[in-house]
């Protein structure tokens, strides 16, 4: 398929491809911070990182390229882990766990 003036469309990869790739995008992203997902701990929409009680939640949006690029949010801080061959992009919330839990027992 002719795409913009003489360029033709990449051919789509495959799937394991397009993981490895963002990866590898992730990873070169010197914005970007790889967590080891074995010291988040899930409380309920969010995940605690263990040794330091920042809270975290899913990042929305689109932010990967078809070619498994990096099409948005590459000069943002994002956190990501990597799982089974796949990139889970993380947010940080604004406050730590420990903040969130004394806001609830204030509120009651």
């Amino acid at each position: 398929m002719i795409g913009r003036i003489g360029r033709s469309d990449p051919e789509p990869l495959e799937a394991d491809n397009v993981r490895e790739q963002r990866i590898r995008s992730a990873r070169a992203n010197r914005y970007w911070t790889e967590l080891d997902p074995s010291t988040l701990i899930p409380r309920g929409r969010l995940l605690v990182r263990e040794e330091t009680d920042e809270a975290f939640t899913a990042k929305m949006g689109a932010v990967w390229n078809p070619l498994g690029g990096i099409a948005f949010s590459d000069t943002s801080p994002v956190y990501f882990t990597v799982e089974d061959g796949h990139v889970r992009l993380l947010e940080k919330y604004p406050r730590t766990w420990s903040e969130i839990t004394y806001a609830q027992r204030g509120a009651q």
